[in-house]
């Protein structure tokens, strides 16, 4: 069975899987993500003749400050601004961009949510990945801001994930989204965005993320530490979910989130959080 992540060794980029069961709803969906063992509380539960430990870690989880540098979907004052780090040849990414847009749309009017899109390309799973990061964005460069986000939808459509994406459908896509085809070309064979998708790498790695989808919660006010861990333990203990894929910030600002989640988990902590 499949994980619902892709995931890499933190540092040395390299492809790894480690499977483990996630019970959602009845359904068994294997996969998780190891962390190391941080500045945690633990809360355990007696069951069945046995103990299950459930280890939040607490840890700095410092990321980029978001910025107009950032391409951002909603308020950038939102409530709660989730940064996504994504792998455009990740099926589980391609999944959860779909997510993420079903929870724009129910959070965004009213400013409770908004969305960061930063690249996190795992390059030993999917050697095209790193150059469709610089095409998205060279559609941002050319195109602002809508640009970038038609262009991210348009390749999340058009792709079936795992390197299957033709690199000659890059420029197709650009026109169809209205870019200036001869523009994109010239941004894309030059390189110019090498850079950037690095440093946006280096931030999901640095921050703790080790595969995609990787998100990272970031609330405008500062959270019930407690009260954020004991809804993230009551989910572990309810699902199934490995402790592992959640960790929080020590100064109480910042959730982050490892896997393909489920709707009504996100939405539920951006309600947490928003609060």
């Amino acid at each position: 069975m499949s994980s619902p992540m892709e995931t890499e060794k933190n540092g040395s980029r390299a492809a790894i899987g480690i499977p483990l069961a996630i019970v959602i709803a009845g359904i068994i969906i294997a996969g998780a993500v190891y962390f190391s063992n941080k500045n945690s509380s633990t809360i355990s539960k007696n069951g069945a003749g046995m103990q299950q430990d459930t280890t939040i870690a607490v840890t700095d989880l410092t990321i980029k400050p978001i910025s107009d540098k950032d391409y951002i979907r909603g308020n950038p004052n939102a409530k709660v601004v989730i940064v996504e780090f994504s792998d455009t040849e990740c099926p589980f990414c391609k999944k959860f961009h779909s997510t993420m847009k079903e929870l724009l749309d129910a959070n965004a009017k009213d400013g409770t949510m908004a969305w960061v899109y930063r690249n996190f390309p795992l390059e030993q799973l999917h050697s095209k990945a790193p150059k469709e990061a610089e095409a998205l964005l060279c559609a941002g460069k050319i195109g602002g801001s809508n640009g970038f986000w038609n262009y991210t939808d348009r390749i999340y459509a058009v792709t079936n994930s795992n390197d299957t994406l033709d690199p000659a459908q890059l420029p197709i896509i650009a026109k169809d989204t209205g870019l200036d085809v001869t523009a994109f070309n010239a941004c894309l064979s030059s390189g110019e965005m090498k850079s950037l998708v690095q440093a946006d790498l280096d931030d999901a790695i640095t921050s703790g993320g080790t595969g995609t989808p990787y998100n990272v919660f970031v609330a405008n006010k500062a959270f019930d530490q407690k009260e954020v861990e004991e809804f993230l333990v009551k989910n572990i203990l309810q699902y199934g979910f490995p402790t592992d894929l959640f960790a929080i910030s020590n100064d109480s600002h910042r959730v982050s989130v490892s896997g393909s989640m489920p709707a009504a988990f996100m939405q539920d902590l951006i309600n947490l959080l928003a609060k």
